[in-house]
């Protein structure tokens, strides 16, 4: 007994599987060929096992570890696509994905990470088992339309139409509420015609509105020169009367020097009459005590004339 594998050259196909303790293969490399490849073997010998593992690599399936042989800790299946190499490892504790020689992929149930599945590119109808029933025969019509639907992408067409008619839709109700937001603005704006005078108008208003700004910081600069002038002015006044009273100052002081020297003068004149007065008083007593004295020298009489002297 055997099993077929065909591999389109148009398409993203497998070109090399290598399995590490998958089932009862504990280490097996097959490099496939550009057409039609048979695997031919007894039975029990790991034919469908083969098959099994690339479908566990491409769908993720079946879950748990019951793949993994029972002399190892683990299993791996890596297959090459395109010179993409994409490796499935199960074991304790380790549940992923590579990409190359990328970063892990954890995997979750029966998820495949996108990258991965953008490469392989591969779903369920693409694999039959030997006990399975013959392709679509025994389908359902409807199942058999929904195969058909994904094989050739019916789906997404149909998704792209649908979007466009949406898009349509929205671009048509656009387009009607443009017009008639347009319609209405037309009309307000044939009603509002005084709004071209009224903005000549404020344009007047905004004219007038600088100038008055213009002079009112004119006005400022012309009270803040005033205010500087007034300061001046008042300082000029104080430096005036401070001059004025200096020159009182000196006038005075020179007229005190005057005074000064002028009572010095009197104060002179005044000692001198005072020494005058003590000369006078001497001379007085010396003279009356002269007078005494001639008065008894002579007698009473007068040297001279021989009349009677008085004291």
């Amino acid at each position: 007994m055997g099993c077929s594998i065909s591999k389109d050259t148009n398409n993203k196909m497998i070109d090399k599987l290598e399995i590490r303790n998958f089932r009862t293969h504990k280490r097996l490399n097959i490099s496939f060929s550009p057409f039609v490849n048979s695997i031919i073997g007894n039975n029990a010998a790991g034919k469908s096992t083969i098959v099994r593992a690339i479908r566990w690599v491409v769908r993720n399936k079946p879950a748990g570890d019951s793949i993994i042989n029972w002399d190892a800790d683990k299993a791996a299946v890596r297959l090459t696509i395109d010179g993409n190499k994409i490796t499935r490892t199960r074991g304790k504790g380790i549940n992923t994905y590579r990409l190359n020689k990328g970063k892990p992929y954890k995997a979750f149930r029966n998820e495949v990470p996108k990258d991965v599945e953008e490469i392989i590119n591969l779903s369920d109808i693409n694999f039959q088992g030997q006990h399975e029933a013959p392709f679509w025969f025994c389908e359902t019509p409807g199942e058999v339309s929904r195969q058909l639907n994904a094989i050739v992408n019916l789906e997404g067409i149909d998704n792209t139409l649908k979007n466009i008619a949406s898009a349509l839709h929205k671009s048509r109700t656009s387009i009607e509420i443009i017009e008639e937001r347009l319609n209405r603005i037309t009309t307000q704006q044939n009603s509002l015609a005084y709004v071209k005078e009224m903005d000549g108008d404020l344009k007047q208003v905004e004219s007038i509105q600088n100038q008055y700004q213009e002079k009112t910081a004119e006005s400022a600069r012309l009270e803040d020169i005033l205010k500087l002038a007034l300061q001046h002015t008042s300082k000029r006044k104080n430096r005036l009367e401070l001059t004025r009273d200096s020159k009182n100052a000196l006038i005075k002081g020179q007229i005190y020097r005057k005074i000064a020297i002028q009572v010095e003068n009197l104060s002179n004149v005044v000692k001198l009459l005072e020494r005058y007065e003590e000369t006078k008083c001497q001379a007085e007593r010396d003279l009356s005590k002269h007078k005494i004295e001639l008065h008894k020298t002579a007698g009473g009489r007068c040297p001279l004339c021989g009349a009677k002297m008085t004291l």
